[in-house]
């Protein structure tokens, strides 16, 4: 940028000293701008413009004399080339980049919509399977057992608990399971450690009609505040077939 103030500098005092001069100086001087050129680029297009402009004070005659005048059109055509070219590369790289910015956002907008799909797949797929839970749930039978005559009795630092059951079904009852919950006298679950529910076994064979007997019981220990209990039976076996496990919403909960 300095280069090319000092040269306009210098060519103003050249201009100024060829207007007192004759018009074969004027040629020269527009000579001397066109072979000041140089290679042609855009980034000292002000030269070619300032010989441009001299040239262009010259009358037709001066024009017609002035021998190195292709030379400043060649430069003129070779920075307009480069403009273009530079123009060209310009808008072919925002073309690039717009495009590019396209296709995130197509991606994106493929990504969201994938991921929306599978959401609602998943979503489906996750209604199907409690759908079907549910109904396998409800396909269980509820265990062909009453309860009756539950006791709470206290036995050294132990409590035992006692409960009777029937066998309501018609088919034998090889063993069942039952889920024990004890309360203190306020009303709140005694824990064995962590456990709410307690879990009993009955495993001899109970057959139709058959009541387990009345001094069956289980002891349960570091458990002596316990003053009631509910009972609930969760798993049975019939003679010959495989195990049913009762779901938790079904279980029926008889208390003491």
């Amino acid at each position: 940028m300095k280069k090319i103030i000092v040269f306009i500098i210098v060519i103003a005092i050249m201009i100024s000293n060829v207007a007192c001069s004759s018009k074969d100086e004027s040629i020269t001087m527009a000579e001397s701008l066109i072979d000041s050129i140089g290679e042609a680029t855009i980034e000292n297009e002000n030269v070619v413009i300032f010989a441009e402009n001299f040239y262009n004070t010259l009358s037709d005659s001066q024009k017609a004399k002035v021998s190195n005048y292709e030379v400043l059109l060649e430069a003129r055509n070779s920075i307009d080339q480069a403009k273009a070219e530079e123009e060209k590369r310009i808008a072919e790289e925002k073309a690039a980049e717009e495009e590019r910015i396209e296709k995130e956002r197509e991606a994106e907008e493929a990504r969201i919509k994938q991921e929306e799909e599978e959401r609602k797949a998943a979503e489906e797929a996750a209604k199907k399977a409690e759908e079907e839970r549910k109904a396998y749930e409800d396909s269980i039978p509820p265990a062909p057992l009453s309860i009756s005559n539950i006791r709470v009795k206290d036995y050294y630092s132990a409590k035992e608990i006692y409960v009777q059951f029937t066998n309501t079904g018609k088919e034998n009852i090889e063993a069942f399971d039952f889920y024990v919950i004890c309360y203190d006298a306020y009303g709140n679950v005694v824990k064995h450690y962590s456990s709410e529910m307690q879990i009993c076994t009955y495993d001899d064979v109970l057959k139709p009609g058959q009541t387990t007997q009345s001094n069956w019981c289980w002891k349960f220990y570091n458990m002596s505040t316990t003053k009631t209990v509910k009972v609930a039976v969760f798993k049975y076996k019939l003679a010959g077939k495989n195990a049913v496990e009762i779901p938790e919403r079904k279980l029926i909960w008889i208390n003491q």
